[in-house]
């Protein structure tokens, strides 16, 4: 798993470090999986440079979370993008400024009950939209039932929404097992179809479930962790091929004991919202167990505490690549073993240029 790169002594830490060969390799893989029906989700990287990479290998369609990471695949001219995050109020107004900025790229929003459906109605121009339907996440969406038939009714005779279709997110779904995933994605599924239009698009899914949803020829997929991978899904859908294409790089910087060492990746530096152990695996030193962390200190202790020197450089993969990126404005980046300079991380910082 640790890349013999000399070179990396020069880099800053804590830092990330993506694999540009291993990033062409999922996208390779994900299109190979998907085919025609991909939708990527752009949360993960926030980069415009892995947008063109996508862009260039024949996807055109995308998915995005903020209006920043909206206007970052507008700039890389994908032919669409949906804002996978019921907005209303002002963001409305930046929304369809946005749309007029970048004509060349389709963008559509969701929607998921009448207050926000009648808003769009009124202060929009013409837009796609999707209904985001709940089936069991319990985090937006309208459940299935009367409601969800009248708002389609609404949506459909509104002069300014085009009902493309819905948008079923099943987040929930994180069995370890494939049968188990396929069983609960069939279960939250059941009945959706009596509420499709034969012309509409059914979006489902993210990475857990994409072995699921891509045996079935009717929905569009939406991964997003697959172009770079990580430490929580890799060990737990083993079904799918990716590569971990996202490290992070830390410094031994202190050996406060005889069987500690301090490091300078804090919880400023990678994804903290779980325990302790589940942040960050050092899969080529198994003696390292995690001891305390904070905000610019991470205190490891070793079985092996003549193993380590001041100064040495630890290659770790993130248990949640997604939060982890979003700490980064670049990121360091190696092909093949040569490095070839920085990305920057553009959509991480919520700006948009019409605001």
């Amino acid at each position: 798993m640790d890349y013999p790169l000399s070179f990396m002594k020069r880099f800053d830490t804590p830092s990330l470090l993506i694999l540009r060969d291993k990033v062409e390799a999922n996208i390779d893989k994900m299109i190979q999986l998907g085919g025609a029906k991909l939708m990527p989700h752009v949360k993960t990287h926030k980069m415009d440079v892995v947008t063109q990479l996508m862009i260039d290998k024949g996807i055109q369609r995308f998915k995005a979370s903020t209006l920043a990471e909206l206007e970052m695949v507008a700039r890389c001219r994908a032919s669409e993008v949906l804002l996978a995050h019921q907005i209303m109020g002002q963001k409305l107004i930046w929304f369809q400024k946005l749309k007029d900025q970048y004509p060349h790229t389709k963008m559509c929003l969701l929607v998921d009950c009448m207050e926000v459906a009648e808003e769009i109605q009124r202060e929009l121009k013409e837009v796609d939209v999707y209904i985001d339907v709940n089936v069991g996440m319990n985090r937006t969406g309208i459940q299935p039932g009367e409601g969800l038939k009248e708002l389609i009714a609404y949506v459909k005779k509104c002069s300014n929404m085009k009902l493309k279709g819905l948008h079923v997110y099943d987040g929930h779904i994180t069995d370890v097992g494939l049968n188990e995933r396929e069983q609960r994605v069939a279960d939250c599924f059941e009945g959706l179809q009596e509420y499709m239009d034969p012309h509409w698009e059914m979006i489902a899914g993210g990475s857990p479930a994409f072995s699921v949803h891509r045996k079935s020829p009717d929905r569009t997929l939406s991964p997003g962790t697959s172009v770079f991978w990580d430490w929580g899904y890799g060990e737990k859908y083993t079904e799918q091929p990716y590569e971990y294409a996202a490290l992070l790089l830390t410094r031994v910087i202190s050996k406060p004991a005889p069987d500690l060492i301090t490091v300078d990746l804090g919880h400023k530096g990678v994804g903290a919202e779980n325990p302790l152990p589940l942040r960050v695996k050092f899969y080529e030193h198994p003696d390292l167990e995690w001891v305390s962390q904070s905000e610019e200190h991470g205190v490891l202790r070793t079985s092996m505490p003549g193993k380590y020197k001041i100064g040495d450089i630890l290659q770790g993969v993130p248990y949640h690549v997604c939060p982890t990126v979003n700490l980064y404005d670049k990121a360091y980046v190696v092909n093949n073993g040569e490095y070839e300079g920085t990305w920057a991380i553009p959509a991480r910082n919520r700006n948009i240029s019409v605001c």
